[in-house]
């Protein structure tokens, strides 16, 4: 589960986010709709621990989403971002690997590249969608 209480903040002096407050429990899904420039990115970073709220606070799975230790945070979630500043071109089978880093042990991946690929199509429905 996310809660989110009256986070506020933003970029330098500009406050964007303001008095937010939501909850998204385990199994839900959030759509979050707005124009242009109305803070929908600045709140998904802040979700995601990405971009610290000047006040309130957020919460994962009932701990202060701060408190977690990296590898821990990103065994609990993901962030995607629509658009991404890649140098390099990475098919979807990539990008999965990339997901499963902080499973990985000293000596590498724990699963093997097929196993992971299709876990990961079966659990978001995208079946038959993995070659490798």
């Amino acid at each position: 589960m996310i809660q989110v209480k009256e986070i506020r903040g933003g970029y330098g002096e500009k406050e964007v986010i303001r008095g937010i407050n939501l909850e998204v429990k385990q199994g839900e899904f959030l759509g979050i709709l707005g124009p242009n420039g109305s803070g929908k990115t600045t709140l998904l970073k802040m979700m995601a621990g990405i971009l610290a709220p000047k006040s309130g606070e957020v919460r994962l799975g009932g701990h202060l989403i701060q408190s977690y230790q990296p590898k821990a945070l990103a065994q609990k979630m993901a962030v995607l971002p629509q658009k991404t500043d890649q140098a390099f071109s990475f098919t979807v089978e990539e990008t999965v690997q990339f997901g499963r880093y902080p499973y990985q042990k000293k000596g590498g991946c724990n699963l093997s590249r097929e196993k992971m690929c299709r876990s990961s199509a079966k659990s978001n429905g995208t079946n038959g969608c993995c070659t490798v």
